[in-house]
């Protein structure tokens, strides 16, 4: 059997892409691989900031245009990429356990800011400006695009003292700070992630049977994140370029939530996990 994968071309993109194949090999010992690269509206252009954009799914568009057209089986998507309405006839069929959720604040191994420290930021990202901003009020921010590895070189050439990335990217590409970093991951309550974050969704035609395949890799309790965190930026009608923060729990059979819209007023709320959409109504009413 060989299943078509479709994902975008970066290192991080890539070792999702190996995540899922082991994931799958794991559980159908005779499937092939065959890898196509999609150079994604996001990737081409490098200059435009994230939130200067005027469509959603910049980095996802191209990799769901090579699925319908059949010239892949399965797409593999950052799940905070994901626009707010997928292409038609497609749909996420699994995702994998979710990875570190957290940010962190990436600096040369010589410097640790405190918070009463002036030092420059990139991201162009301005949930994580605000978030960032309540706990170094004296930061600075300038607009930094690319991908990992180019923000890290950008990083060593000195053009911002730091940057801001998703902890699970770079615990995936096994950058730490034995590459002469230093590395400081917020507390996901005091500086929350965007909604999926550290989530990878695989994406598929529906009712192929690259679907129902990828229904035996799918971890439940992330889906369940994954689909109530997707459901509160519904409500919001909001996309990644919005200051939109949350982090979501699960103990046993109750759901937590900490929501916030414009990065600095807090909704918090805790539900049975049946009422998982209600929960995120609520607290979208209390902001």
């Amino acid at each position: 059997m060989k299943i078509k994968i479709a994902a975008r071309g970066s290192s991080l993109s890539l070792k999702q892409c190996e995540l899922v194949k082991n994931a799958l090999e794991s559980v159908f010992l005779d499937i092939n691989f065959e890898q196509k690269t999609i150079v994604s509206a996001g990737d081409r252009d490098q200059k435009t900031s994230l939130s200067s954009f005027n469509t959603q799914g910049i980095f996802v568009k191209g990799v769901e245009e090579a699925l319908l057209r059949e010239e892949a089986d399965i797409a593999v998507h950052s799940a905070k990429d994901l626009p707010l309405k997928l292409a038609d006839g497609a749909e996420i069929c699994a995702v994998l356990p979710r990875g570190d959720c957290r940010d962190a604040l990436v600096t040369l191994s010589d410097l640790e800011p405190t918070p009463n420290d002036l030092f420059s930021v990139g991201t162009g990202s301005l949930r994580r400006m605000r978030e960032l901003s309540r706990l170094y009020p004296f930061a600075s921010f300038g607009d930094i695009r690319g991908n990992i590895d180019t923000r890290i070189q950008k990083l060593r050439d000195k053009e911002f003292d730091g940057i801001i990335l998703a902890a699970a990217g770079l615990e995936r590409l096994g950058i730490s700070e034995n590459d002469g970093l230093r590395i400081k991951s917020f507390d996901p309550d005091e500086f929350l992630p965007a909604p999926c974050q550290g989530i990878i969704a695989i994406e598929a035609r529906s009712d192929s049977e690259a679907c129902r395949l990828l229904r035996q890799i799918d971890d439940a309790k992330t889906h369940i994140i994954f689909d109530t965190e997707r459901y509160l930026l519904s409500l919001l009608d909001a996309d990644c370029s919005k200051p939109i923060g949350v982090h979501t729990t699960i103990n046993e059979d109750k759901i937590a939530m900490t929501i916030t819209t414009d990065g600095f007023n807090r909704a918090f709320g805790e539900e049975r996990i049946e009422n998982r959409l209600k929960l995120a109504e609520r607290l979208v009413g209390q902001l």
